[in-house]
């Protein structure tokens, strides 16, 4: 099942089956379901990318933001100085989702990143890298079941400017028909906006696959969400309604690929692992080709 038919479907069963409820922090009805599993089939392994072609995809911010999350704005001299949430990085390259959230100086507290590959362990006073934890283990042990990382910190959340809507992670690897090894990826997420978000969160989480598998020796796989409350606000029905109306549409559209850069792929086809320090910050390393989705959709954002 592609992104698009998975994503569909769901839209579809929250539509006919959601619960009402009005959502106290934005005060707009909404309808929603808890805990539900979202797909994208990735049979293309480095090639395959689950854009959705309802309508456009900010991809470019989707790569931007991965890259921030996982700190690696931080090797440009310009940001190493700033917290790590810091979001001048973003608006430098046009991602400006966050400014109703930070404040004046453009900082969101202990968010995202900062518990990713920042955790601070309060008894030794040190710093952890939950993703290059990761990497190193599963170059060593890949049958290692402890591949998870969390970005929900109790004691951290009220310093946070929002808690983490995505909130964990963890991986999977195991030996393909090929005789290769492959990684999947899974992610869990509390609150799951499903016009907006969860096109916007795939990509993410693609894209961290991609460079978790890269850095390993891996074949990229499947990437699934599990998603806590999974819903969309009563004032986006119109537009869910019309991506609804798109499902036989989007069935021809042709299937975005994801292209690294040269120097990327070298490495990769001549059995390199890379490291998360040889990604480029400024999103040049990802290339996106074929996609041409259908016309724009208007889906007001609750804040």
């Amino acid at each position: 099942m592609t992104f698009d038919e998975s994503y569909i479907e769901l839209l579809k069963k929250i539509e006919k089956f959601g619960h009402l409820e009005k959502n106290e922090r934005t005060g707009i009805e909404c309808k929603s379901l808890f805990t539900q599993v979202l797909e994208a089939e990735d049979a293309k392994g480095y090639f395959g990318f689950p854009i959705s072609n309802t309508r456009k995809i900010h991809y470019k911010g989707a790569i931007i933001e991965t890259l921030w999350l996982l700190g690696l704005h931080r090797n440009d001299e310009r940001y190493k100085d700033l917290p790590l949430t810091n979001t001048q990085y973003l608006e430098d390259h046009g991602v400006r989702y966050w400014r109703p959230w930070q404040d004046i100086n453009g900082n969101l507290g202990p968010v995202y990143g900062e518990q990713l590959v920042n955790w601070y362990d309060h008894n030794t006073g040190t710093h952890i890298n939950q993703i290059q934890n990761i990497i190193d283990t599963l170059r060593t042990n890949p049958s290692d079941r402890r591949l998870v990382a969390s970005m929900w910190n109790p004691a951290e959340i009220p310093n946070m400017a929002l808690p983490p809507c995505h909130h964990s992670l963890w991986f999977y690897s195991y030996v393909g028909e090929d005789g290769k090894r492959h990684l999947d990826t899974t992610w869990h997420q509390r609150s799951a906006d499903m016009p907006i978000g969860i096109p916007y969160n795939i990509l993410m989480y693609t894209i961290i696959n991609k460079i978790v598998a890269l850095c390993t020796g891996h074949t990229p796989g499947i990437v699934r969400g599990v998603l806590g409350n999974a819903h969309y606000y009563l004032n986006q029905q119109e537009g869910v309604d019309e991506i609804i109306s798109r499902e036989e549409e989007v069935k021809k559209c042709k299937e975005p690929l994801i292209r690294f850069s040269d120097r990327i792929m070298n490495k990769a086809l001549h059995g390199e692992m890379l490291n998360l320090e040889d990604f480029s910050i400024d999103g040049s390393d990802f290339m996106i080709t074929d996609y041409e989705p259908l016309g724009a959709i208007k889906m007001p954002v609750a804040v």
